[in-house]
């Protein structure tokens, strides 16, 4: 899911403050809540296995190009991205 195409919306967990205003904020607006639910219904629905195994190739590739010329250094890992 992507939460720059609306399919999932962010929320800081570690603070239960900001994820309960975030809640409450969600809840109070149907209309976004409804675009979220569709646009993650749409995106569910359009799942394609080999689609996703050609994405994770070339993933890894990208990866072990990174590594090989960062000299045997590991890119960075940020959130579930790599910086390379």
């Amino acid at each position: 899911m992507r939460p720059d195409e609306g399919e999932l919306l962010t929320v800081d967990l570690t603070s239960p403050a900001a994820a309960a205003a975030a809640v409450d904020e969600l809840l109070g607006d149907p209309a976004r809540l409804r675009g979220v639910g569709v646009a993650a219904a749409a995106r569910a629905l359009s799942w394609d296995e080999q689609a996703n195994g050609r994405e994770l190739v070339a993933f890894v590739r990208e990866s072990v190009a990174a590594f090989v010329k960062g000299g045997g250094v590991l890119p960075r890992h940020s959130n579930s991205h790599w910086e390379l």
